[in-house]
């Protein structure tokens, strides 16, 4: 069981990733829906795992929270979500520090994979 920060401004989305997380593979989820609450969750929490909405409704994007994380002390695996499936965008987040990237919507069956393998 690994301690995962989900950062997704969209509240169905946070809560089916979450929803995802705890039943099928008993993680320890703590979620956050803006910039801040991420920064204050992960400061308190260090997750192992932050799964971050690139597209975040804020000046702070999921891509400058990302290259922060990265630069932490015990910096987590960084999976990057977007509905925006261009290449550059998933490039962009590979760039600032993800592990991978992955395209929303996502079946659950890919998305548990993909935190199995980060988390491996």
């Amino acid at each position: 069981m690994a301690r995962v920060l989900i950062v997704e401004d969209n509240p169905q989305c946070r809560a089916l990733a979450e929803r995802i997380l705890v039943l099928a593979a008993k993680h320890d989820v703590i979620s956050a829906g803006t910039p801040q609450e991420a920064l204050d969750a992960f400061a308190a929490h260090q997750p192992q795992l932050v799964i971050m909405d690139l597209a975040l409704r804020s000046s702070v994007t999921g891509k400058d929270l990302t290259a922060q994380f990265k630069r932490s002390p015990y910096p987590p695996k960084i999976l990057a979500l977007s509905a925006f499936t261009e290449a550059f965008c998933a490039e962009q987040a590979l760039a600032a520090g993800a592990d991978k990237f992955m395209a929303k919507p996502y079946s659950p069956k890919d998305f548990l994979e993909t935190v199995a393998s980060l988390l491996a």
